[in-house]
């Protein structure tokens, strides 16, 4: 992930390694085929408890600056949300789709971290990155701990 000197770019890393977790478990729920609801049931969880909240912060926060890249980040996140809407309310249960989903935000996640935060490091000033910081007033840092009791992706002993 990035090594970036600016704190609140750090953390929003931090909770992308969450995020490529969520993935893997995802993944691997598919592979030892558990039933498609019990990962659907992780998917709900992990989108209402982080997620939706994390894409939220980066919309409000860093992808409002109007440049290339950013624009691509909020459609990622638009497609995103959009395969998530489908699984979580049924339309989508199938293999394929909770695959597609990981792999979608798999490849976000890359994205973010190899050409996005590093282009909003380089491009912008000491002051610019501090200002996008003050800007996120009323976000807390994220303390999410995947609690979710289900652990479906450790394959049984």
């Amino acid at each position: 992930m990035l090594n970036s000197e600016n704190s609140y770019i750090k953390r929003l890393s931090e909770d992308h390694r969450l995020e490529m977790a969520f993935c893997r478990h995802i993944e691997e729920g598919v592979l030892l085929n558990i039933s498609l609801e019990r990962i659907r049931d992780y998917i709900r969880y992990f989108w209402d408890a982080h997620l939706k909240d994390h894409f939220d912060e980066e919309e409000m926060v860093l992808l409002n600056l109007e440049d290339d890249f950013s624009k691509k980040a909020v459609a990622d996140h638009q497609l995103i949300k959009a395969e998530l809407e489908k699984i979580v309310s049924g339309k989508h249960i199938a293999l394929h789709h909770f695959s597609e989903l990981a792999l979608l935000l798999r490849q976000h996640i890359n994205f973010e971290e190899r050409v996005l935060f590093p282009s909003l490091v380089l491009g912008l000033s000491t002051a610019q990155l501090d200002a996008i910081v003050s800007a996120k007033q009323g976000h807390t840092p994220s303390n999410f701990v995947d609690n979710y009791p289900d652990k479906f992706w450790i394959p049984a002993l």
